[in-house]
C-alpha cells in the first residue's frame, strides 16, 4: 500500500482551501456588485428628489420675494396717501376727495340729514335715511328739499358696478312710502288688475294712486279713502257688481257681490 505522507495531505488541504477561497471571493464579489447597484440606484433617486426639493424651494423663494415686493409697494402707497391726507387736513383746502364728509364727491353732497342713517344688513347694498321737517321747515319745504336731493343723485349718474346680467348698476335714491299709502296703492292695483283680467280695456280704467281710487267706464268701483256710495261704511272697498256690469254681465265669475 502507498503510504500517505504529510506533505500530500497538506497539498490536498491547500487545494481545497484554494477552491473554497476562490468560490467565496466570487460570491462576495457578486454580492458587492448587487449592493453597489442597489446603492447607486437609491442614490440616484435621492439626488433626483433633492433636485425636486431644491426647485420647489427656489419657486417658493421667488413667490415670497414677490409678496414682499408687493407689500413694500403697498406700504409706500399707504404712506403717500397718509401724507396727502395729512397735508389736506393741515391746509384745510378741498379736493376731489372730501375727507371731512367721509370721502363723498362734491356732486353727491345732497341736503339730507345723515345722523340717523343706518344699514339694515351688510349685504343689502343700501342704507335707510329717516327724514323729517327741520326746525322752522314746512312740509312743502321738506318735499322740495328731498326732491332736489333725488334729482341730484339721479343726475350724478355714478356707476356702482355691474349686476348678474352684466349691466351697469347706478347709485340710486328714492323716497319710501308710508304703510297707509302703500295699502292704498295695493288696493287700487288689485282692483285694476281684476278689471283687466276679465277683459276690460286699459283706456276704460282711470286710477288715482294716492287715494286708492279706481274708475271703470266713469263709475267709481274702488276707493281706499272714501266711503262706499249709499252706505256709510269705512273706507276701503271694491264694488264688484259695478265692475261686472261694466264688463257686460260677468257677475257669475265673482264670489261676492258686496265688495
Amino acid at each position: 500500500e502507498e503510504r500517505i505522507s504529510l506533505d500530500a495531505i497538506r497539498e490536498v488541504v491547500r487545494g481545497e482551501i484554494g477552491v473554497s477561497t476562490a468560490t467565496l471571493r466570487t460570491e462576495i464579489g457578486a454580492r458587492m456588485d448587487r449592493v453597489e447597484t442597489g446603492v447607486t440606484a437609491q442614490l440616484e433617486r435621492t439626488l433626483e428628489r433633492l433636485q425636486t426639493i431644491t426647485a420647489q424651494q427656489r419657486d417658493q423663494q421667488q413667490t415670497v420675494e414677490a409678496i414682499q415686493g408687493n407689500q413694500q409697494r403697498m406700504n409706500a402707497r399707504l404712506q403717500t396717501l397718509e401724507a396727502k391726507v395729512q397735508t389736506l387736513q393741515q391746509s384745510g383746502t378741498g379736493s376731489t376727495v372730501d375727507t371731512e364728509s367721509g370721502g363723498r364727491k362734491p356732486d353727491l353732497r345732497v341736503d339730507v340729514d345723515l345722523d340717523q342713517a343706518f344699514v339694515p344688513w351688510v349685504r343689502r347694498g343700501y342704507a335707510i335715511l329717516p327724514y323729517g321737517c327741520r326746525e322752522n321747515e314746512s312740509a312743502q319745504d321738506l318735499r322740495e328739499r328731498l326732491s332736489g336731493a333725488l334729482r341730484r343723485v339721479r343726475q350724478a349718474n355714478i356707476a356702482m358696478g355691474t349686476n348678474s346680467e352684466g349691466k351697469t348698476r347706478y347709485l340710486w335714491m328714492q323716497l319710501s312710502q308710508s304703510p297707509e299709502r302703500r295699502r292704498r296703492v295695493q288696493l287700487a292695483g288689485k282692483c285694476k288688475r281684476l278689471c283687466l283680467s276679465f277683459g276690460a280695456a286699459l283706456n276704460q280704467i282711470e286710477t288715482e294712486w294716492p287715494t286708492g281710487t279706481v274708475w271703470f267706464k266713469g263709475t267709481r268701483v274702488c276707493s281706499a279713502t272714501t266711503t262706499k256710495p249709499a252706505q256709510p261704511q269705512e273706507a276701503g272697498w271694491i264694488n264688484v257688481k259695478a265692475i261686472a256690469r261694466g264688463l257686460g254681465g260677468m257677475w257669475s265669475l265673482s264670489r261676492d257681490g258686496g265688495g
